[in-house]
Order: C-alpha cells, then structure tokens, then sequence
C-alpha cells in the first residue's frame, strides 16, 4: 500500500509550500484525499558555515512541517560548533591506527553537509551526512538529547550489516535493474520523494510499458480489443510494487546496498542523468516502432 500511495502521490499530488524562518521555504506534494497521512517536506538553503546547498527534510501533514522537527532543526543548527566537536571527537577515535579512512584525519577542511532529515517521527533524532568535496568518501550520524551518536563511514549501513550477518550463506546475483532499485534508494537518501521502486516503475513504463503498448495498438485483433488493453495496463501498474516488494526482502536488499559501491551519493548531476536515460530511450525506440513497415 505505501508503494501505491507515494507514486500516486508524485504523480497526482499538488505542490505546496511552507516558509520556516531560518530554514528556508519547505516544499512538498500532497494529496487532498489523504490529509491525515505523514508527508516529507524538504527544502534547500545555503548557510554561512557551508559552501554548498544544504537539503533539509522534515514529516509533516498536509499543511506544513512538523513544528517540533523543525524546532529540534534549528536547535542543531543553533548549536553547530558543538555538534563538530563531537563528530571530531568520535571521527578521532574510529580512525586511530586505520590505514583504510585515513581519508576522513582532515574531515573538517573536506567534508561538507549534504542533508538534514528528522527521520525520526516521535522527534528524537536527526540524521545528518557529510560528503567530501570530490565525492568520493562519505558518513553520517544521528544527533539526539545534545549528543553525536550512531556514526556510520562511507555509506555502510548499519542494518545492512546486521542482515548480512543472518544470511552469510546466500550468494546472490545482480543485474542492472537491481542497479537502478539500488540508485533509487541511494537518491532517496538526499530526496524522500524518490525510491528503487520510483524508480525502477519510471524504466519500467517508458522502456517497455509505454513502447510495448504502442506495438499492440498495431496488431490487428489485439489493437481493438478492450478487455486485452485493459488487462495489458493493470499488469504493467501492478507487477513493478508486486516484483520489488517480493525480489527485495531484507536479505537481498542489504546485500544490494552493500554490494555496489559506487557511487556514494546521487548530485543533481546524476539525478538528471538518470532521469534523462529513459527518456531517451523512450524517444528512440518510438521512433523505431514508427518506421517500422506496418499492414
């Protein structure tokens, strides 16, 4: 069911914002029929002590942001100094005699803050990652009662390695749509709005789904048959939440994540990199379908 509502909620939802002083205007897109539901508002803003833009993301209703998340947000960013001291101090403790994140000795000069999330909806914690100017090494931390806790190095996920550790048997093969369920969850870290299966659902209609059904309209028989188009479009909207609910259980979806490692987040680069492939692939192969010789 939460498949169905965040896709319909991207694709049907209507675009609302919300100013918070100090934090910027939060955006987010709502759905009118579910207003009691838990949305995540985000917003962008460029502090003084950071070089680069900073996503900020909060739970909220339909009509604006948590006030308490919001606060907890201010009250860290309030209290900033503190917070890097710290991280430096728990960083200074993880890398002592580590050959392999020696990367992160100078993470003051390096790193930056890529995001903010109150993940947490009972307003506990806040999760907050660092990535290096060339985006090759990264971490991240929950801040929670004035304190740095749960600091994680270059992606690894903690969950992930615990459920790796019950299934240290199975061996399993990836193929390329394992890579973008893997891309779509590496971007929902920055970008709530997006998941693998967001994203494994837009490759899914505009490389096959869409293509195919223009062939079909074509064949005589099939092309004028109703109940055949109609079975054709209810397959195609249900098999990808039915295929990545089933293919990507715990086990298999910590080993996805820990498998690829590259790369370590997704920038707006990426983002509409990856974004534009179907799209083209889209117009090539519609193109084709057209010059084919048809009776």
């Amino acid at each position: 069911m939460d498949f169905i509502k965040r896709l319909a909620n991207n694709l049907l939802g209507t675009r609302k914002e919300h100013a918070v002083n100090g934090l910027g205007i939060f955006s987010c897109k709502v759905l009118e029929c579910w207003k009691t539901d838990h949305y995540l508002w985000w917003s962008e803003i460029r502090l003084p002590f950071c070089p680069e833009t900073i996503t900020i993301m909060a739970n909220g209703d339909a009509r604006s942001p948590f006030q308490s998340q919001t606060t907890r947000i201010k009250q860290l960013l309030e209290n900033w100094e503190t917070v890097l001291d710290q991280v430096d101090t728990v960083l200074s403790a993880r890398i002592r005699g580590e050959k392999g994140i020696a990367a992160y000795a100078n993470w003051r000069e390096r790193f930056y803050p890529q995001s903010i999330w109150a993940s947490d909806t009972n307003n506990k914690e806040l999760e907050i990652s660092f990535v290096d100017s060339d985006l090759e090494y990264s971490f991240r931390f929950t801040w929670s009662d004035g304190l740095v806790r749960s600091l994680v190095l270059d992606n690894e996920e903690e969950d992930d390695a615990e459920e790796l550790k019950e299934y240290p048997q199975r061996e399993y093969k990836f193929y390329l749509f394992d890579f973008l369920y893997f891309i779509g969850e590496l971007w929902s870290r920055s970008n709530g709005r997006m998941s693998g299966f967001l994203l494994f659902f837009l490759y899914n209609m505009l490389t096959i789904a869409l293509p195919a059904y223009f062939l079909l309209v074509r064949i005589p028989g099939i092309g004028d048959n109703r109940e055949i188009l109609v079975f054709y479009w209810g397959f195609q909207f249900l098999f990808p939440p039915i295929f990545s609910w089933a293919r990507y259980q715990k086990g298999r979806k910590a080993a996805l994540m820990s498998h690829y490692r590259h790369p370590k987040k997704i920038g707006a680069g990426l983002a509409v990199t990856f974004l534009l492939i179907p799209i083209a692939l889209f117009l090539i192969e519609t193109w084709l379908i057209k010059r084919l010789p048809w009776p």
